[in-house]
């Protein structure tokens, strides 16, 4: 039986293109057979936009999350094993899946919007931060 996460990604990477909007991932970088370019991982994990304007070559299969994209200018080949992802989100909306302890669980606006609106407050206390460039 073929496993059921790479049809859920491919599933809620559709959904996302549908909607016009930027689909990221999260990754595990401490997974064997990932390869991201040195530097790309803050903290364990790794946060990539793997829209059709960002990466060449998208290749999602039953094992790994492939493609080449450009850091800093230069061409990289990423390789993500499936057991790596955390998340697949809509950058505009935060809507998507979060895979924990190999359970799916998904991620919603109105289950975000506690979070949002809390952020959009802290913002909005810190006042305009400006900075004069010659």
């Amino acid at each position: 039986m073929h496993p059921a996460i790479p049809y859920v990604f491919r599933a809620i990477l559709a959904w996302i293109s549908d909607e016009n909007h930027t689909p990221y991932i999260v990754a595990v970088t401490d997974k064997t057979g990932i390869q991201i370019p040195p530097g790309a991982a803050k903290e364990n994990y790794v946060t990539l936009n793997i829209g059709p304007s960002a990466v060449r070559d998208f290749e999602l299969n039953d094992e790994v999350l492939a493609f080449s994209t450009r850091f800093a200018g230069v061409a990289r080949q990423v390789v993500i094993p499936l057991d790596a992802i955390h998340m697949v989100y809509a950058l505009e909306t935060q809507a998507g899946v979060m895979v924990k302890d190999g359970r799916l669980i998904e991620l919603t606006p109105s289950s975000l919007a506690k979070n949002t609106a809390k952020n959009l407050e802290d913002k909005k206390k810190s006042g305009p931060n400006l900075k004069l460039v010659e």
